[in-house]
């Protein structure tokens, strides 16, 4: 009867063992272990500022650990970041990811802490920088300017251009003479033609304007004959009249538009002895800027040499104390590493089929044991107590 009942026990319970392992949703479980050095410790020494940083941890990360859960490794200095699911491949990246999240966290941390400790003096670097540049293209055009053969050289192209524009000027001055004197021959030619001399050779339109006023020359002489001869209503007289009016004005005609073209002509010329005057007038301007800003380099250079040695060292002694903020800020940085990866688990951590069939194999022999131990005991606890109340003649009735 024992044996069946042990028989019976253990059919349970590797049974239930094999229901657990056959139909119960499977847990995976994959961890990364991360190395922790801290630049700077609180009081309480590494084991206190663990501990509030693995609060600190959980409470800016919550989003970015997904459910991953964050542990201290007793007697290491080392954290595990734990990820359990049903899929192996889910929890072995909630974990790298977790694991990545705190080095990210740990060097945002670094360098927001940098930022702040290193602010103004990087603003004093970059400022010293740019003076020193400044000073230093200063330095470059002020010896530029007062390189003696490289002035000499500019000095003597400008004083040839120079010259070229003088001598235009004059030349230019001369067409404008020119054109002037044109300008007062066809003003007479228009108001005055009987005054006129010797055409001169720049007539325009010349041969139209010669031919025109010997017409009218030819004209006016003849009614000047007639009137010598006969009356004014004489026929002849009158023809010749008319014979004047009309050369008259072709002559008139023709002396506009020559006078239009002598016009134009002393125009463009009055323009162009400006625009030669204008050059002359800034090649002068530019020499004798040459000449200043060469006495300006010659007494300026000392001056910005001078100045540039006491940029370039407080420069260079606030460059030295950012380094040894950013040297000192680098041994007092926190550093987080990853160690161990997370790998994706070739098993789940439940259920176990081992452990199932070992409690469902030996819960059972447990039991029947016990049961094995105290189950004698109980008939002989009643014999006992049957032959007591026999010798005492007293019975369960008489109890009653």
């Amino acid at each position: 009867m024992r044996f069946l009942s042990l028989i019976l026990l253990l059919a349970v319970g590797l049974g239930a063992a094999w229901g657990v392992c056959r139909f119960a949703t499977p847990r995976y479980e994959a961890r990364c272990e991360c190395e922790v050095a801290f630049g700077h410790q609180a009081e309480g020494g590494f084991e206190e500022n663990l501990n509030t940083r693995l609060e600190v941890w959980r409470a800016e990360l919550a989003g970015e650990l997904a459910g991953a859960e964050i542990e201290r490794v007793p007697r290491s200095r080392l954290v595990s970041v734990t990820a359990r699911g049903a899929s192996g491949e889910d929890v072995a990246a909630r974990a790298t990811s977790a694991a990545e999240a705190l080095v990210a966290y740990t060097e945002k941390a670094n360098a927001s802490r940098f930022s702040k400790a290193t602010t103004q003096i990087s603003a004093e670097v970059e400022r010293l920088r740019e003076a020193d540049e400044r000073i230093t293209q200063k330095l470059l055009a002020l010896r530029t300017a007062s390189a003696t053969d490289a002035q000499a050289s500019e000095r003597r192209l400008l004083e040839q251009s120079l010259a070229q524009a003088t001598a235009n000027i004059l030349e230019q001055e001369k067409r404008v003479r020119e054109a002037e004197m044109l300008a007062s021959f066809m003003e007479v030619a228009r108001t005055r033609p009987g005054d006129l001399g010797a055409f001169p050779s720049s007539v325009p339109k010349e041969s139209e304007v010669r031919r025109s006023h010997a017409a009218w020359s030819a004209a006016r002489s003849r009614l000047a004959n007639l009137r010598a001869k006969y009356t004014e209503e004489h026929p002849e007289v009158e023809i010749a009249k008319k014979m004047l009016v009309s050369t008259a004005k072709q002559f008139a005609d023709v002396i506009v538009g020559a006078s239009a073209v002598a016009d134009s002509n002393l125009t463009a010329a009055q323009n162009q002895l400006k625009a030669f005057r204008r050059t002359a007038s800034g090649l002068r301007a530019e020499l004798e800027g040459m000449s200043l800003r060469a006495t300006e380099a010659s007494g300026g250079i000392e001056r910005l040499q001078e100045e540039k040695r006491v940029t370039r060292e407080m420069y260079e002694e606030a460059l030295k104390k950012e380094n040894e903020m950013r040297v000192a800020a680098g041994q007092d940085a926190d550093h987080v590493r990853v160690v161990r990866a997370a790998s994706v688990p070739s098993k789940p951590v439940f259920p176990d089929s081992r452990i199932a069939y070992a409690v469902g194999g030996g819960l059972p022999v447990l039991l029947w044991i016990l049961w094995g131990i105290l189950w004698p005991s109980a008939p002989r606890h009643r014999h006992r107590h049957h032959h007591r109340n026999f010798h005492t003649g007293s019975t369960d009735g008489d109890l009653v």
